[in-house]
């Protein structure tokens, strides 16, 4: 199955009920609890959303079987009531004939953000976390299924909140769903088969170089082209108003995904902050969704081949100076929504760059970035065949492990192998 299992855009006729919809990605939706609809576009925003269709907690899931039981789920949600304490966000493991599933999901009028388990129709709280807001701007879920974690991580401009539990007492693979009611809405629905192929808040000493920072998550980073980025005060910034483009060292297991990046800021133009896929490796060719501030228009989704950028798509959206960008990447479609006051969509079903190839982020000294994430998998281990018993590979990771009995290694963006790490 293609690592994209679910899409869904939720683009269909006004007060359509979401088991009568059919997703860009993924199977038929059915009801657990109460009922969904499609929503029209508000200002500002160039595509429908999803809500419930009552004030009470509708809850679905979608057909589509995942590959396994781990699994990542993103999608834009909206609290748009300050009194309900109803809940917008997704579910995952969703099991069969029984309201048994992991939840990730943000409330309104106790502003809190929560990761649950549910049993039979019980809850358990796994982790929790308040957070502050007065508006009704729309915020993002990222959600990590896997045996070993459950993490939610959420995207609220400036400010990046991630909750993690260890539990695992729901097994099966099951299905992934969403959580919605009257006045709690979502969008932008992408599931992915998983675990995240890595994540970095860029926490780090003040004018460490990004190539030589250590994500959260991942081995690390590699700067393809262009001017330095460094880290000032756990943001990520350019160095010069010439773009720098990165490449995340662990190399996607697959061509489809998504790449994310949070707490956007550009205080001034021109910024071209934007997300890549697809980078192929020994060649200036990928996919890249940017924000230029001060173009018209400035929301661009692009193809660059052999240094050349072609702009496949565009819309005159505003991020507001602050917000987020996620671009999902599959053969169907490559579609982009940047997010600040209002959340605008572009899209394309080009497919000129169709091999696998790294993820990465490009900035300048305009732009701000407190967050990335991408899911597209992780590359396989890779058996070494030496002659030279205990060889070692040039690129060797400072934090790896590497044992001359195993001689197993992953494949790096570069090409190049590296130690599987402890």
């Amino acid at each position: 199955m293609a690592t994209v299992f679910l899409h869904d855009t939720f683009n269909d006729t006004t007060d359509t009920l979401l088991e009568n919809h059919t997703p860009e990605v993924g199977g038929a939706w059915s009801s657990v609890a109460d009922s969904a609809k499609i929503k029209a576009a508000d200002a500002g925003q160039n595509s429908p959303k999803l809500v419930g269709g009552n004030a009470a907690q509708a809850l679905y899931a979608n057909a589509v079987t995942p590959d396994g039981p781990n699994q990542v789920v993103f999608a834009l949600v909206r609290t748009s009531n300050a009194t309900s304490n109803n809940r917008s966000g997704v579910i995952a493991r969703k099991q069969a004939g029984a309201n048994t599933y992991y939840e990730a999901s943000v409330s309104r009028a106790d502003q809190l953000i929560r990761l649950s388990k549910w049993v039979n129709g019980t809850e358990t709280v796994l982790a929790s976390q308040s957070y502050t807001s007065t508006s009704t701007l729309w915020r993002a879920i990222l959600f990590e299924c896997t045996d070993a974690i459950k993490r939610l991580i959420f995207l609220q401009y400036n400010t990046i909140y991630v909750l993690t539990s260890t539990d695992n007492a729901i097994t099966g693979a099951g299905t992934v769903g969403v959580k919605v009611s009257s006045i709690m809405e979502l969008d932008e629905l992408v599931a992915v088969n998983g675990p995240l192929l890595g994540y970095d808040l860029f926490t780090d000493t003040d004018s460490t170089l990004l190539q030589d920072h250590v994500p959260n998550l991942g081995s690390g980073w590699t700067k393809y082209d262009g001017a330095n980025a460094n880290i000032v005060t756990n943001v990520l910034k350019g160095t010069t108003t010439s773009r720098g483009r990165y490449l995340f060292d662990d190399l996607p297991a697959t061509k489809d995904g998504i790449v994310i990046l949070g707490g956007l800021y550009g205080p001034s133009g021109p910024m071209y902050q934007g997300a890549i896929a697809r980078k192929q490796n020994g060649a200036e060719t990928y996919y890249v969704g940017y924000m230029e501030l001060g173009a018209s228009p400035p929301q661009k989704l692009a193809k660059v081949v052999t240094g050349s950028e072609v702009v496949l798509a565009s819309t005159t959206h505003s991020l507001g100076q602050l917000g987020y960008i996620m671009l999902v990447c599959y053969d169907g479609k490559k579609r982009m929504v940047a997010s600040g006051g209002s959340a605008a969509f572009i899209e394309t079903t080009n497919n000129d760059i169709p091999g696998l190839g790294a993820c990465g982020l490009q900035l300048n000294s305009n732009d701000e970035i407190r967050f990335f994430g991408a899911a597209f998998g992780v590359a396989p281990i890779e058996t070494l065949r030496s002659p030279v018993i205990g060889a070692m590979p040039q690129a060797v990771h400072r934090a790896a492990f590497w044992s001359p009995e195993s001689q197993l290694f992953r494949r790096r963006a570069s090409g190049l192998l590296v130690p599987v790490m402890a």
